[in-house]
């Protein structure tokens, strides 16, 4: 006859097991603390953030002018060096402003070439004539001096013949020539300043030709001064023709294009965003809570997105003085007057350091960065 089992005891663990176990939760336990260590140092020493990208100095090519775009030498991710034509806009009415604007300065260099040769010529004439009426005056300044001298001379020959004629020691015959040639000495003299009056007239008239020359002088500088502002003029169609070419600033990539051939563009009107691939940059934004960990110089580990196997450095090259809601396109008003509490972010810009032109060159402006600051 079978008998009810009886309850059977738990097994107990050995002393043996029990000293297993407990080596074991403190080799966990141990494990979990050299981790909470290590991690609370790379917490320390380290800013570690994902909200980063690459960024560039982003170029909009833009037109002066309005005009059809009669050629259009780009697409987006064309390279482009600096100086190369882009755009080219219909110049032919500024062609022909510039050409009218040739010609009328052409006129204008006859017109004073004309007038330096008038200038020349009559300076010459005039120069002789002042020049012939001064010798003239002066010659018959001589001569008048000469005349008076004779004539002081006849008058007191006459004088004394007069009155030795008086006094009967000379015949009135002898008296009588030396009348004849104290008036003939008088007439000359009245000759002789009539000439000189003539001569100084014709000076005066020398000199009044010569303020033709100033005149003339004038005028070519009125011409001279209208050339400069034909000149002037020149310049300006010269550079409005080259408006008309749209040209690369610098040598880089064409991010996107806005218009096509045969389009109008009108002033202003952006053409194409270009960026050049060597002159990029890490933007990171930071928490306002960590900010006050970086500081300028810091090295920073950098881990792009598209190229995990990259092992790409730098540092902090400048911290934002603004956070980025700052600058939000569309406000975030409280009018109900609830508000939630969030940490605000800062921009913090990042050189990279030297890598290779083909490398930089792959680092497109938008990509993800994780970044590691070094603070410590």
């Amino acid at each position: 006859m079978t008998t009810a089992s009886e309850p059977t005891a738990p097994k107990q663990t050995s002393p043996r097991k029990k000293h297993r176990l407990n080596i074991l939760l403190i080799g966990l336990l141990l494990i979990v603390l050299i981790a909470a260590y290590f991690w609370y140092q790379e917490r320390r020493n380290h800013v570690y953030e994902v909200d980063a990208r690459i960024t560039a100095d982003s170029l909009t090519l833009s037109s002066r002018i309005s005009g059809w775009v009669t050629a259009f030498h780009v697409i987006a991710g064309d390279t482009v060096r600096q100086g190369q034509l882009i755009a080219q806009i219909d110049d032919r009415e500024t062609q022909l402003k510039l050409e009218e604007t040739e010609a009328k300065i052409r006129s204008q260099t006859a017109l004073i070439e004309k007038l330096d040769a008038e200038i020349n010529l009559l300076t010459e004439q005039i120069e002789n004539n002042y020049q012939r009426a001064l010798n003239d005056r002066i010659a018959v300044s001589s001569k008048l001096s000469i005349a008076h001298d004779g004539l002081t001379q006849a008058r007191e020959d006459f004088n004394r013949a007069d009155s030795l004629l008086k006094q009967q020691l000379i015949s009135k015959q002898e008296r009588d020539r030396a009348y004849t040639a104290f008036k003939q000495a008088e007439d000359q003299e009245k000759g002789l300043q009539a000439e000189l009056a003539a001569s100084e007239a014709a000076l005066a008239s020398a000199r009044a030709e010569r303020n033709q020359i100033t005149v003339l002088k004038k005028e070519r500088i009125r011409l001279f001064r209208e050339q400069e502002i034909l000149q002037t003029v020149l310049e300006q169609h010269k550079i409005f023709l080259q408006d008309h070419r749209i040209v690369s600033p610098i040598s880089g990539v064409i991010d996107k294009t806005f218009v096509s051939e045969n389009e109008f563009v009108s002033p202003g009107q952006r053409l194409v965003l270009m960026h050049d691939p060597m002159q990029v940059w890490v933007e990171a934004n930071i928490k306002e809570t960590a900010i006050r960990k970086l500081s300028v110089g810091q090295p920073v580990k950098l881990a792009v997105d598209a190229y995990p196997n990259w092992d790409l450095e730098g540092q902090v090259f400048r911290i934002g003085n603004a956070t980025t809601s700052e600058f939000a396109l569309l406000p975030s008003p409280n009018p109900s007057g609830n508000f939630t509490k969030i940490t605000q972010r800062l921009p913090v810009r990042i050189e990279i350091n030297d890598i290779e032109e083909e490398k930089r060159a792959q680092l497109r402006p938008g990509m993800m960065v994780e970044v590691d600051i070094v603070v410590k």
